[in-house]
This record gives structure tokens, C-alpha cells and sequence, in this order.
């Protein structure tokens, strides 16, 4: 049986000149399998010691290169079950590294997304997170 632990994350988007677009990020074959979705965003487990915020800025520069600043966060915590998730804006393409603890790249590719489209191509698990923070973005444009 698989435990599952707590994690947090963020929802990137990034305004074009087309409208807001969300980040996904492209999961591994296994993943998009076993969460009927192709897109994860930048989340992970909360370590030990650790609260939900500093998991979600940890996890998001390991997964997509941003050190999210205080002023970028636009919305959250949003909780739902385990998972706590915040909001962030930025201006740039993510930048998929190795994660420096296995030193494995943990996705496969990164995409913008319309938000309406997001919700049918990302993870299931995610879509009630994805269904508030596209409240969100009607809120803030």
C-alpha cells in the first residue's frame, strides 16, 4: 500500500498577450498514468521540520528554477486534503534542473497552458486546486 504524505506547491501563470496562462509541468509516463493527467505543477512532500510554505518555495526552485519572493504570491494558502497550495506570478520560463538531493530532472518538459485547458490535461488529483486558482486569476485581471 502507498503512503501518502502531505506536500505543498505553487500554481505559476504568467501574463501574455493573449491572457494568462498556467505552468504544467510534463510528469514522467508513470506519473501521467497513475493521475490520469499529463501536467503536475512545482510541489512535494513536506519534509521533517519543515512548514507547508517553505516546502512550496523549496520545491519550486528545485522544479522550475524561480525564487519566488514574497511579492509574487498573488493568492493562498489554498488547502485541500494534504496538499497546500499558493499562487505566484512571474515574467520567465521555468528552468528544469536536476533535483540537487537525487540529482534527477523529475519532469519531462514544461508547457504555458491556458487555465481552462489546464484542467482537463493536469493531474486529477490537482483539479480542485486548479478550479480555485482559476477563481483566482478572474479575481486579479
Amino acid at each position: 500500500m502507498e503512503t501518502i504524505v502531505a506536500g505543498s506547491g505553487f500554481i505559476i501563470y504568467r501574463r501574455f498577450p493573449d491572457g494568462v496562462k498556467f505552468l504544467g509541468l510534463i510528469g514522467p509516463d508513470f506519473h501521467r498514468i497513475r493521475c490520469n493527467g499529463d501536467f503536475d505543477i512545482p510541489k512535494g512532500t513536506i519534509d521533517f521540520g519543515e512548514t507547508a510554505y517553505q516546502t512550496a518555495i523549496r520545491e519550486v526552485e528545485e522544479e522550475a528554477g524561480y525564487k519566488i519572493m514574497p511579492n509574487a504570491i498573488t493568492a493562498g494558502p489554498w488547502k485541500g486534503g494534504l496538499l497546500t497550495i499558493w499562487m505566484a506570478e512571474v515574467c520567465t520560463d521555468p528552468v528544469l534542473t536536476p533535483n540537487p538531493h537525487n540529482g534527477i530532472v523529475e519532469h519531462e518538459g514544461w508547457e504555458w497552458i491556458d487555465p481552462e485547458r489546464f484542467i482537463g490535461v493536469c493531474y486529477n488529483y490537482l483539479r480542485p486546486c486548479i478550479k480555485w486558482a482559476i477563481g483566482e486569476i478572474n479575481d486579479l485581471v
